[in-house]
């Protein structure tokens, strides 16, 4: 019942709200956009780590960001999910 998607990831280090990315898809046309990826990937290249970044996104970055979750699912059943889907893909790699 959850939808597995593949697709480009435009990353940064600063929160990008809805009302932000028309910038970032005249530039690169990304599926979406993330903030925590960037950071993880930038120790593990200076550390000489390779690294893979799965993302289970959980809100649309809209004014209220955790809308998504909360309507649709307690924060307990979401974790359970993104850890079944996260072990699948790293599973499938």
């Amino acid at each position: 019942g959850v939808k597995a998607l593949t697709g480009r990831i435009a990353t940064g280090d600063l929160f990008v709200g809805d009302s932000e990315t028309s910038a970032i898809e005249a530039k690169c046309a990304p599926d979406c956009v993330e903030m925590e990826g960037a950071a993880v990937s930038q120790i593990a290249a200076k550390n000489g780590v390779p690294c893979v970044i799965l993302r289970a996104m959980s809100d649309n970055a809209d004014e209220d960001a955790t809308s998504l979750v909360v309507k649709k699912f307690s924060i307990a059943a979401y974790v359970a999910t993104a850890t079944q889907i996260v072990a699948a893909m790293v599973e499938a790699l």
